[in-house]
């Protein structure tokens, strides 16, 4: 992919339906990351973060490692280049899980999220730095709304200095792994590059959380739960789906669009676990929706 994907005109109704559909995907991919954040912050109490991200991604790798054989067997796609992408990329992705389950075990689900979310103002960032993408009209207009209404969202209490310290990375290692995804070559293969995601971050955790943790003891019925909807479907599932959706959507639009998770998240603590949300976090979250409406307002090509 070209710096091309930021800014490319007159596309085909196919390239436009592509485009739509993608992105329609990666908000659905929004939800369920913020569903998992309310399931997450409960399983947090009882089970070590280090432990949760072993087990979460060892149920995702379970889950995808058919696709593997099958994608393997049938030699579609660049298998090598696949499993190379998929490692980095897993490892930025890895980082990002990890502080962000420590992050929410000391701090609101609606608030680390909203710091978290901070990544739709890196991606394009390092976009820029790293490969020259232009910033567009629309992301100049689109970040800043977002970044005033994440601001208004912060008024959501319930956090500490480590939790919101551990966010901020989280977000700088979602913000590379937005990146490192798009970068995928499209004659990869999704399935080996997932599969390889989820392996890197099972066996980086897992060595850690053996060195760190009393690790995998005593997980309770509700925390296998919560591992078992985290790894199926809030990682095998949605990390498939971003691998192939960010074909068709460019790395600062996707980042607005995971963007929503914010408020998804802040919304689903208010209803689920009694977390307050405040009128000026209301308001935050409608500027985050429209400046993922803003970021998305007309399709770009992917090549």
């Amino acid at each position: 992919m070209t710096a091309a994907n930021e800014e490319t005109p007159r596309l085909s109704n196919t390239a436009r339906t592509r485009y739509w559909v993608a992105a329609g995907a990666l908000v659905v991919t929004s939800a369920i990351y913020a569903a998992a954040f309310i399931i997450m912050k409960g399983a947090v109490q009882d089970i070590p973060p280090l432990t949760f991200v072993t087990m979460r991604f060892a149920v995702a790798s379970i889950a995808l490692l058919p696709l593997l054989v099958a994608a393997t067997r049938r030699n579609e796609g660049n298998v090598p280049t696949s499993k190379r992408r998929g490692l980095v990329s897993g490892i930025l992705f890895g980082a990002g899980m990890i502080f962000e389950l420590v992050a929410l075990s000391v701090s609101d689900a609606g608030r680390a999220a909203f710091i978290i979310s901070m990544y739709i103002v890196f991606a394009p960032l390092l976009a820029l730095l790293l490969y020259r993408y232009p910033v567009t009209i629309r992301i100049i207009v689109a970040v800043p709304v977002a970044v005033f209404g994440m601001f208004l969202l912060s008024s959501t209490p319930g956090g500490t200095l480590m939790g919101d310290l551990f966010a901020l990375g989280s977000a700088f290692a979602f913000a590379g792994h937005v990146l490192a995804v798009e970068r995928f070559p499209h004659r990869s293969d999704w399935r080996v590059m997932t599969f390889m995601q989820c392996l890197t971050v099972t066996v980086g955790a897992g060595i850690l959380a053996l060195l760190t943790e009393n690790a995998f003891a005593g997980i309770t019925a509700s925390g296998w739960a919560a591992i078992l909807f985290a790894g199926i479907v809030a990682t095998a599932l949605t990390l498939a789906i971003q691998v192939v959706a960010q074909r068709f959507v460019p790395p600062s639009q996707t980042a607005m669009l995971f963007a929503l998770g914010a408020p998804f998240a802040a919304f689903f603590g208010f209803v689920f676990r009694d977390e307050v949300l405040t009128v000026v976090g209301l308001i935050g979250c409608g500027l985050i929706f429209i400046a993922s409406v803003i970021s998305t307002t007309e399709p770009h090509r992917s090549t």
